[in-house]
């Protein structure tokens, strides 16, 4: 991958506050075997904010393992018997108290995970100081594998009335 550049002269007026990461798009150009990937950032301009810390990330090596036998135990499915008197049940609320790493969704393409690595790179208001943001991500190739490091930021507020 390359990097971006940054021109510190692009905005126009007042620049105080923070860029943070609302949202990421992968868009592949060209034809085999010239095809690139590119990551695109949409960005949310907070103002009267400062970059208190920032630190890169990227998904533990634990969750690699971890999120491969998620993957191959959501593969298999099962059938249920169906009594006639049972009771209808509710649909289950999931949240991340139940699943910490998120709900168990089905493998698209396996030929996709051998070149793409799917686990999540988080970090939350339990990790300490407290809330942390996105500000920027890179797409890296690790062990044959395309994966995301993720910056994260603690910012602080100015109280301005």
């Amino acid at each position: 991958s390359s990097v971006v550049k940054h021109d510190p002269d692009w905005i126009q007026g007042d620049s105080s506050g923070v860029f943070v990461v609302t949202g990421a798009q992968l868009i592949s150009k060209g034809r085999w075997p010239k095809t690139v990937l590119h990551l695109r950032l949409h960005y949310t301009h907070l103002p009267n904010c400062t970059i208190r810390k920032t630190e890169w990330a990227a998904a533990p090596e634990a969750s690699h393992k971890s999120n491969f036998l998620m993957n191959l135990s959501t593969t298999f499915t099962f059938t249920q018997r169906t009594v006639a008197d049972a009771p209808k049940q509710l649909p289950a609320e999931l949240n991340s108290g139940v699943y910490p790493d998120g709900p168990p969704v089905p493998v698209r393409s396996a030929r996709l995970l051998k070149y793409v690595d799917t686990a999540e790179v988080v970090r939350g208001p339990h990790d300490d100081p407290g809330h942390w943001l996105v500000t920027a991500a890179k797409l890296v190739s690790e062990g044959g594998k395309i994966g995301l490091h993720v910056k994260f930021a603690l910012l602080d507020y100015s109280k301005e009335s």
